[in-house]
């Protein structure tokens, strides 16, 4: 069974996280009462993740910042969502997470134990509803939902150049593609007891909006260099 995604980058925040907050409130903010709300107000901790000295402190050079996965994706995709006008932090957290769990290359797949078939294309997570239980047929919606933002934010030059080239599925297909997968995942029963069924019907509605926005942050970044360059483009 694919895994389900959750929006919790923010719950996932660690101790060498928030000693990088501190030093970003030292540079930014010189007020005693900053550290003392960063520990007990979670409000003043979103606050700290939406400033821009946290967001260009990511930037000027990842490679020596040690921050979690989940505070890294969470930061870099919510100013790029905010810049798009998607403001909504429960939105920024799931696709952050998504970017998370998928710069783990297995993750990117439609299974990610050793016992399962693994599902490297669409077709095949497509094949595989036919015969899945109802938590498998969610979960797998969701991800191909998930994997279609995921090769159309980060990999866009990849997808048009194998369209034009080798008539591979174009830019359409993958917002075609996800935004039907996101609306199925979030009409499931099983969406309410994950609680996502909102953020998945706001993905179906704004998903080349948000496409857009990874597209633009992809441009900008080279978290994704270490995948191979041989992702499966179905």
């Amino acid at each position: 069974m694919a895994r389900v995604v959750q929006p919790n980058c923010r719950i996932r925040i660690s101790t060498t996280d928030l000693l990088f907050l501190m030093q970003c409130i030292d540079r930014a903010r010189e007020h005693e009462e900053a550290l003392d709300k960063l520990i007990s107000d979670p409000f003043f901790i979103d606050e700290m993740l939406d400033s821009r000295e946290v967001f260009d402190a990511l930037l000027e050079d990842p490679s020596l910042i040690a921050v979690s996965p989940p505070l890294y994706f969470y930061v870099l995709v919510r100013h790029a969502l905010l810049e798009a006008g998607l403001d909504d932090r429960e939105l920024a957290d799931y696709v952050g997470a998504l970017l998370a769990e998928f710069s783990i290359t297995m993750r990117m797949r439609g299974t990610h134990d050793n016992t399962s078939p693994q599902l490297d294309y669409i077709v095949d997570m497509l094949a595989a509803l036919h015969d899945a239980n109802e938590e498998t047929r969610f979960s797998l919606r969701a991800h191909i939902g998930n994997y279609s933002l995921f090769l159309a934010g980060i990999f866009p030059d990849r997808i048009r150049s194998r369209a034009s080239r080798k008539g591979a599925p174009s830019m359409d297909y993958y917002e075609g593609m996800g935004r039907m997968s996101y609306r199925e995942a979030g009409n499931h029963p099983c969406a309410r007891r994950y609680r996502l069924e909102t953020t998945l019907h706001q993905l179906s509605d704004a998903f080349p909006v948000a496409r857009e926005a990874l597209n633009d942050l992809s441009s900008r970044l080279v978290f994704m260099d270490d995948l191979p360059h041989q992702i499966p483009l179905s």
